[in-house]
């Protein structure tokens, strides 16, 4: 469990997947700028048995402290298998819940679970070009905007461009030893192994 002031990140449950089912088939949940698919039952439930590749892909419920609702979902992944960085990315499919700081403080936790715990050089996430919303998280979490990968998405029956962000160790720490982190919490807010 990561912990921070509003929200928490956990495992996904067998209790979360009638949920996550529905989420992960509403294209409205999904937002404009988000890959959108129908799953069946089988395929999600095989995906959470049995998880493919060499990628490490694990999903966190985003969940509020105060009342346990669930509001979205946290990813992190390796994105290339011999370089040495995850990817992470973030949804809040509830959205009476967007707009409210909690994509950027499930990003947060995210990033400083993977920084304190793998020995990474880098975290890096990819956004559609037009995703104004999730620029803004990733920003605030310290990540720089480093490239623009041509056609990258196909989202609406389109191919769409997508940036790439990222934040390396180094300035990682920088950000967290000179109190400019807004997740003041330390390391300690993991309360037990989870990935």
């Amino acid at each position: 469990l990561l912990r921070g002031e509003r929200i928490h990140l956990r495992p996904l449950e067998p209790s979360d997947l009638k949920e996550f089912f529905r989420w992960i088939n509403d294209a409205e949940a999904a937002g404009e700028f988000d890959v959108f698919g129908i799953t069946s039952w089988a395929d999600l439930e095989k995906w959470i048995r049995e998880p493919s590749g060499p990628y490490e892909f694990s999903a966190l419920v985003i969940e509020r402290n105060c009342t346990k609702n669930r509001v979205g979902v946290a990813v992190r992944y390796i994105s290339h298998p011999v370089m040495c960085h995850m990817e992470v990315g973030f949804q809040i499919w509830d959205k009476n819940e967007r707009n409210k700081g909690y994509a950027t403080e499930a990003a947060r936790l995210l990033v400083d679970y993977l920084f304190t715990t793998r020995d990474l050089t880098r975290v890096q996430a990819t956004t559609h070009v037009l995703n104004k919303p999730a620029q803004r998280v990733l920003e605030k979490c310290g990540f720089a905007r480093e490239g623009r990968l041509k056609s990258a998405l196909f989202t609406n029956g389109e191919h769409h461009d997508a940036y790439v962000y990222g934040i390396t160790r180094r300035k990682w720490k920088l950000l967290r030893n000179n109190g400019n982190h807004l997740n003041s919490e330390s390391p300690s807010t993991i309360i037990s192994p989870m990935m």
